[in-house]
């Protein structure tokens, strides 16, 4: 059972009337107790205090600054009793050291500018930090091969590290405030540690780890720093939810193995997430705003990019670079320059995506083995799909305009091609099974292949249910023809080689007249010849009548 260590003035009927078996200890001067409030300026010694508790005591340290180095080498508890500042004798060495399991240190100010060490953990488990401070120094609070302890409430300022973990596990970070330090948090060789609800703004690294696996780093705040997060040589790293703004890089993950970047809020910054050199990442239901590139993965092997909605990139909403084998389905992705891009990239399946309202939709560049299958790319004001030195690309049910019924368009080629929905110019007969589409052939020897599909029901009433594709050529439609596919009970489908730039749209003729058998034919001819020889008989007979 814990006993209560005063250690200076409280009033006397407190000590006299709860606490008269408490073990009072003496100042370093031999002054009463009793005789003055602040023991700090009658000399008396926090370390004294600690020298003299016994393991699981706690000490109430009163109100006022300290010039000492603290040793604390048994569990015990420290409790500031009002403002406490710690002013270290030797910067030189750590300004409270904790070496022991089941120490709680809390609510001291540590002063160290110019200093190592603010507050070193070293070797301990079960410690407990909790709303202390600590300003300037190397480092404001370091654990150092610790575990399964707590740093909660804390406030870090002007550090080069603000709270540094080394080879240390099972330690959780929770709602500390760093400002002003080169890295916010860090860890180096470190597992399955939590770091919850914190705020981290205005450093160089917001947070960082590096060879570190394991690690959850969820419903944290990183804002103004240069990288809010970093993520470098480190696996199974667990980044969710949290708010990463205004960072020049939001996320950075480097050689980063089977790690998950989910349900992040991302706000502006030269690149939102940045993925390099890394393999088996997920990035899941992110939102990510306002970077110049909003999602950008380099030099990485199965990668999944799935269910973000990516909004107002100056660049790319998301951009592959020489990656392999990667996914990128059911994201939303509007007013960027590029909606989706990829690039010297092999191997790449894109899929299910809402890509709207930008400059480029779909953008392909010397990549190859790339399957694009089920995307809505609509109003796009370049190209909904452009594809420029790419080849062994397969484009399936690719609705590329909102105007007309929306058919499902898909379509192979060979040069390069630019494919966009145009708005609907006057046509005068038929009915429209597709929208308008604009296919742009950029190679001189370019073609393309296009299959649509469309609905029976819209050309149920139509006795001849075969579809046209017809092409502007300016001044008037076109027809083009096509290889009528075989239909099924509700779908038909039509196979046409495009071998022109143009407008085209897919639609049918007016109603067919069914013709007159020769019979009916032959008959009508005599009808209308006895018909007129009576009209003409009827008319002679009067003229003479009337002579």
């Amino acid at each position: 059972m814990e006993r209560p260590v005063y250690t200076a003035f409280l009033m006397l009927a407190l000590f006299t009337s709860q606490n008269a078996g408490n073990h009072l200890l003496p100042s370093a001067d031999g002054a009463n107790l009793y005789s003055f409030k602040n023991a700090a300026e009658k000399g008396f010694s926090i370390q004294v205090a600690i020298n003299s508790a016994d393991v699981g005591d706690t000490i109430y340290v009163p109100p006022g600054k300290y010039m000492e180095n603290l040793k604390i080498n048994k569990s015990v508890k420290l409790i500031a009793n009002g403002t406490v500042e710690l002013t270290p004798v030797n910067p030189g060495n750590d300004v409270i050291e904790i070496s022991k399991d089941n120490v709680s240190l809390i609510g001291f100010t540590v002063l160290n500018p110019g200093g190592i060490r603010g507050i070193r953990i070293r070797g301990s488990s079960g410690y407990k930090i909790i709303g202390n401070k600590v300003i300037g120094g190397d480092f404001g609070f370091m654990v150092n091969g610790s575990r399964n302890g707590l740093l909660m409430g804390n406030d870090v300022k002007e550090c080069s590290f603000g709270i540094y973990l080394h080879e240390s596990f099972g330690n959780t970070l929770s709602r500390n405030n760093i400002e002003l330090s080169k890295y916010g948090v860090s860890l180096s060789l470190c597992f399955n540690n939590t770091i919850i609800e914190n705020r981290v703004i205005n450093c160089t690294y917001g947070f960082y780890s590096h060879i570190s696996d394991e690690n959850n780093v969820s419903k944290n705040v990183f804002q103004g720093n240069t990288i809010g997060v970093s993520i470098v040589r480190s696996r199974m790293t667990l980044l969710f939810q949290n708010e990463i703004l205004y960072n020049f890089y939001g996320v950075y993950l480097d050689d980063a193995r089977r790690s998950l970047v989910a349900g992040n809020d991302v706000v502006e910054g030269l690149i939102g997430i940045k993925v390099q050199g890394s393999q088996n990442v997920a990035i899941l239901d992110n939102t990510v705003r306002l970077s110049t590139n909003n999602i950008a993965i380099d030099s990485s092997i199965n990668v999944t990019v799935s269910g973000n909605t990516l909004e107002y990139a100056k660049g790319h909403g998301i951009i592959t670079y020489e990656t392999i084998n990667n996914v990128l389905s059911m994201n939303s992705i509007s007013f960027c320059r590029v909606g989706i891009s990829v690039e010297n990239s092999l191997s790449a399946k894109v899929e299910n995506n809402l890509v709207g309202q930008n400059s480029y939709g779909l953008y392909l560049f010397r990549s190859s083995k790339i399957l694009i299958i089920n995307n809505r790319c609509v109003n796009n004001t370049i190209a909904d799909f452009y594809s420029e030195g790419s080849g062994d690309i397969i484009v399936k049910n690719l609705e590329i305009n909102s105007y007309g019924n929306s058919s499902e368009i898909s379509f192979t080629y060979g040069g390069d091609v630019s494919v966009k929905g145009s708005r609907p110019v006057e046509f005068g007969t038929g009915r429209l099974l597709s929208g308008f589409f604009n296919i742009t052939l950029l190679s001189s020897d370019g073609w393309t292949r296009v299959n649509v599909t469309y609905s029976l029901k819209d050309i149920r009433d139509i006795q001849k249910e075969e579809p046209v594709l017809y092409c502007w050529t300016g001044v008037e439609w076109k027809t083009v023809r096509g290889f009528l596919a075989e239909e099924s009970s509700s779908k038909g489908s039509a196979s046409f080689l495009l071998t022109e730039t143009g407008i085209y749209v897919l639609g049918i003729g007016e109603k067919t007249r069914e013709q007159l058998s020769p019979l009916i034919t032959i008959s009508a001819v005599l009808a209308l010849a006895i018909f007129s020889y009576l009209v003409l008989k009827t008319v002679k007979v009067r003229r003479k009548l009337s002579v």
